[in-house]
Parts: C-alpha cells; sequence; structure tokens
C-alpha cells in the first residue's frame, strides 16, 4: 500500500471519484487535555464520512509525509480523514493515555458527522486502534477497522523481539527474526529500569534516532564506549543482566501491556474488522494476525488476509496475479465499507 503507488484498486477508486481535499489544523478537547488534529475533506463532499487515521510510532505524529499520502489517497476516495497527533506514540511509547485519546477523537468524529466512524491504524497503531474499539463506551461509534501490519499481545511481541520462543496457535516457534533495533521502543518507554539514572539522558537520544532509518551504528557515535557497549547491550541483549532486567520490567508490566493490546478484546469490537497481514513480517510477525483469527474463529465481522504480498505495512511487488487479486478485493470491501452510511444509534445522539 505505498502511498506513492498505491494498489490498482485504490487508484481505480481515486480514478472514479476524483475528489480533491482540503486541509485543516484545529484542536479538539480531550481527556488527557487539548489534542491537535490535521482533518483532509473532500470539498465537494463536507458530509463525507469520516475515518480516523492513527500514525503509529513517528517522531512527527499527525505530519509524517507518508502518513499525509495515505490520507490525500483516502480523501480522493470520498472520505473525510481525521488525523490525530498522540504525543506518547511521537516518543515511542504506548500507553491507555493513547488508547483513550483515539476514543475521544472517533467520539468527537461521531458527534460531529452524526453517523459512525471507520478507523485506521499500521504498524504499532495497527493493535491499538482494535484496543479503543473494543472499549465498550466507544464501540457502538465504530462500524469499521483497519489493522495493517498490527499485533495481537504486546507481551508476546516483546518477547519475540528479545528472541525468546514465541509459539504461533499451531505451537510452531514465529520463524521470523527480528530486525536490528527493535527492541528501540521497548527501551526508551522502559529505560529507566533498565539503566542506571545517569545514562538515561545519554542514551535516549541515539534510541530515538534508530526508528528513523538510522543503523543503531551511527546512533550510538556521539557516546562515550562505556555507553556505546551499554546501547550494544540494551539494543541487542548481550548479557544476562540486561535479559533479566527485560523479562522482569515485562513481568511487572504485565496487566499493563495487556489492556492495552487487542488479545482477548476482538469479541468486543461491534464493527467490522479487516485485518491485513504480511506472511513473511519480521517487524509483527503473522503468528500474530494468526493468534487474531484463533480469536476471531467464529466471529462473521472479522476477515483476515495473511499474504505474501505485503513485507511490514506496505505492498512490495512484484507479486503473483491472484495474489494481487485477493488483496484487491480485500481492500475493496474495506472501503466499501468505509463509505457506506451508518447512523449513530438513537442513544448515542
Amino acid at each position: 500500500m505505498s502511498p506513492l503507488r498505491p494498489p490498482r484498486i485504490v487508484r481505480a477508486y481515486t480514478r472514479v471519484f476524483k475528489h480533491k481535499p482540503q486541509m485543516t489544523d484545529f484542536l479538539i478537547q480531550a481527556g488527557s487535555g487539548p489534542l491537535q488534529i490535521r482533518m483532509y475533506t473532500p470539498q465537494d463532499l463536507p458530509n463525507a464520512p469520516m475515518i480516523v487515521l492513527v500514525h503509529g510510532f513517528s517522531l512527527l505524529g499527525n505530519q509524517d509525509v507518508i502518513l499525509n499520502a495515505v490520507a490525500v489517497q483516502l480523501c480522493h476516495i470520498g472520505l473525510r480523514v481525521v488525523m490525530p497527533n498522540i504525543a506518547s506514540e511521537q516518543m515511542f511509547r504506548m500507553s491507555a493515555t493513547a488508547v483513550a485519546e483515539v476514543d475521544d477523537v472517533v467520539r468527537w468524529s461521531a458527534m460531529t458527522s452524526g453517523e459512525k466512524v471507520s478507523l485506521f491504524g499500521i504498524s504499532y497503531s495497527g493493535g491499538m486502534v482494535i484496543t479503543a474499539a473494543a472499549v465498550p463506551e466507544y464501540a457502538d461509534y465504530v462500524k469499521m477497522i483497519f489493522c495493517a501490519s498490527g499485533y495481537n499481545s504486546i507481551d508476546r511481541l516483546g518477547r519475540y523481539y528479545l528472541h525468546d520462543v514465541v509459539k504461533a496457535p499451531d505451537l510452531q516457534p514465529y520463524g521470523e527474526t527480528p530486525p536490528p533495533g527493535i527492541l528501540s521502543p521497548m527501551a526508551l518507554q522502559y529505560l529507566d529500569e533498565l539503566v542506571s539514572p545517569d545514562n538515561i539522558e545519554p542514551l535516549t537520544k541515539p534510541l530515538l534516532r534508530i526508528p528513523r532509518d538510522m543503523s543503531p551504528t551511527q546512533a550510538a557515535q556521539p557516546l562515550t564506549i562505556e555507553q556505546r557497549e551499554l546501547l550494544d547491550d540494551v539494543l541487542n541483549i548481550k548479557t544476562e543482566g540486561m535479559r533479566a532486567r527485560y523479562h522482569a520490567l515485562m513481568e511487572r508490566h504485565r496487566a499493563e501491556l495487556a489492556s492495552i493490546s487487542p488479545m482477548g478484546k476482538i469479541n468486543e469490537v461491534h464493527g467490522a474488522l479487516y485485518l491485513l497481514h504480511g506472511y513473511v513480517d519480521p517487524v509483527i510477525p503473522r503468528g500474530e494476525a494468526e493468534w487474531t483469527q484463533q480469536e476471531a474463529l467464529h466471529n462473521a465481522n472479522v476477515r483476515i488476509l495473511i499474504t505474501p504480498w505485503m513485507n511490514h505495512a506496505w505492498l512490495e511487488s512484484p507479486a503473483p496475479l491472484r495474489e494481487k487479486l485477493r488483496v484487491g478485493y480485500f481492500i475493496s470491501q474495506m472501503l466499501e465499507a468505509a463509505l457506506r452510511p451508518s447512523p449513530l444509534p438513537a442513544s448515542r445522539h
């Protein structure tokens, strides 16, 4: 789904509808305080159906260039795209506050439009939007969720990043290998539990650089030799002491991680759930999609496609025609669900 070259089905919708987007930035009041919103509205459809597009880990938040390109494509199709700026996600942290902020945006969007809204999350936000849609007070505001390369359990994902043996529902170990630097978000969130207080500030800056496509070696250049060794240990678990600290913090935060994970909440979602995942995804392995599939085994509202055409978050070429047709049909179903009017229940007005 590269925004520079979206799937044929998206280009077809764009050619048919050809809506011109108008961008506005404004604030809404959320439980955590003022929340910055960027919205793309089709100029000729001021009352178009709304879709809330949530950024994942990105220092630029809702100003991320790729995210905005995706938003423009959705607006061309005929959707009002609401993009909240989630401060904790900008700092590569996952929290209950982020889930609550997404729900505040969902409620604002639904009350503004008078209709149920769609939710769209990619990668780390892919799991978060499912969790947000499952919160009982907000479930009736959501008609559809699209999760691209999301997760089922943060705890399980973290253990995979630590190279623990993690198994899919068929009891086979995850076959993928975590990419270098993948532990940086977890390290940032719990750095005070991994290193001494005097090393927190020196290590924070290089850890923030790594998710911006900078190698761990480049990020470590300003550090002393001792700090580089510590950073290497934090990212690559060079010592048993560091491994023990990671396992201990995950145990301490087990309830917190479970509360913001989709695991156990899939059947609490009232709207349709479309989950698209890559067959060989090293960042969030397909086993996570398979766990969601297992949980939703008898839920007709959940549609899951695991495809070799996808790696992590974006479709990759080339691919067999059969796979392109499968993905194209899947995305067309999702877009039709997003475009379909769905009035709010009378109790929600």
